[in-house]
């Protein structure tokens, strides 16, 4: 009885087992592609026909197989594209930045002193006291109507700061505050030019009084014409002394205060070139001229050769004097002794 038990129950067993694996469903091959939309649209398009072998591989999941690899292969090769697009662009930003480093040495190279030939020198005038805030190109239209103009250079600009360049300075007007005026350079084409260019000295644009002379001239401050004034204020503009002269004296030429080349600000002494010969006189027989409350020191425009004899004639005069010997006492007599001994100092 046991036995057969056992049997039934068994044969129960089974036959469960054999009920679920029915029920449980079925692989369809391609339904997963399908649902990634990778494969057939449907999964009936990737169930394989009766006719394939046991050991093929349905057509739904070699479609699938094959638009994956496609789209990986597209994939990459975007990335390689956007990949040589990057390095194409930082080797052009590298060159950009080469060409712009030797550019700026070129420029540096440019803006080196060179030395001026006299045919240079000839075509070329310059232009002091002119406005800080007028650029070259303002400059290049004024003096055009003269000639045509082959380059205009800016001078005399002293930045606010010590690591400010030059040219920083003057595009972010960031000058000295003891600055007011600079200087430029303008050169012509053709010599002629010049000559009309000089009838803008002495004139008053952007507010000040232009000095303008040629380049070949030297000392046009130490002429005949020139006297050298002291004791000046250290603020005082060349505008202010040029007007004061010709107030005073006569018709002023031009006017250069000399002045510190780190700061800008005077250093209390200039020179004033007049037009005619009788005001240089004129100043100096006048007993006292006073500007701002101040009494000129008003003297002759002499050369370095005969400042430095002047100079070295005081300091030879000084020694001599220190090693003189001392004079006598008058009050002391001295009488020689008559036996041809010691000198004998008689008290009065």
């Amino acid at each position: 009885m046991k036995e057969k038990k056992l049997k039934k129950a068994k044969k129960t067993k089974v036959g469960v087992k054999d009920e679920s694996t029915e029920a449980a469903p079925k692989y369809t091959p391609g339904a997963l592609s399908a649902l990634f939309g990778l494969g057939p649209s449907s999964v009936e398009a990737a169930v394989p026909d009766e006719e394939q072998p046991w050991n093929s591989t349905p057509t739904g999941i070699l479609t699938s197989r094959k638009k994956l690899q496609e789209a990986v292969k597209a994939e990459v090769k975007e990335e390689e594209e956007k990949q040589d697009e990057a390095m194409d662009e930082e080797t052009k930003g590298d060159e950009e930045k080469l060409s712009a480093k030797e550019s700026r040495k070129t420029q540096r190279d440019n803006r080196k002193k060179k030395t001026m030939t006299e045919d240079d020198k000839e075509r070329t005038i310059f232009v002091g006291n002119v406005e800080k805030t007028v650029t070259e190109k303002t400059i290049k239209q004024h003096f055009a109507k003269y000639g045509p103009i082959e380059s205009v250079r800016l001078r005399g600009v002293i930045p606010a700061k010590g690591n400010l360049s030059k040219k920083t300075a003057k595009l972010a007007n960031k000058m000295s505050d003891h600055q007011k005026t600079v200087n430029f350079y303008v050169k012509f084409t053709e010599t002629k030019s010049v000559d009309d260019a000089l009838e803008e000295n002495g004139t008053e644009q952007w507010g000040h009084r232009l000095r303008v002379d040629r380049c070949t001239k030297k000392g046009d401050l130490e002429s005949k014409q020139s006297i050298f004034i002291g004791n000046l204020p250290f603020d005082t503009t060349e505008d202010a002394l040029a007007t004061r002269m010709e107030t005073m004296i006569g018709p002023v030429e031009a006017v250069r205060i000399v002045r510190d080349p780190n700061t800008g600000q005077g250093k209390g002494f200039a020179f004033v070139a007049f037009k005619e010969l009788a005001s240089v006189a004129l100043a100096l027989s006048m007993p006292s001229i006073k500007f701002r409350k101040r009494e000129l020191r008003v003297t002759k425009v002499q050369k370095k050769k005969n400042l430095r004899k002047m100079e070295q004639k005081k300091k030879t005069h000084g020694l001599s004097r220190s090693f003189k010997k001392p004079l006598p006492n008058p009050s002391k007599k001295f009488q020689g002794n008559r036996k041809g001994g010691n000198p004998k100092t008689i008290m009065n």
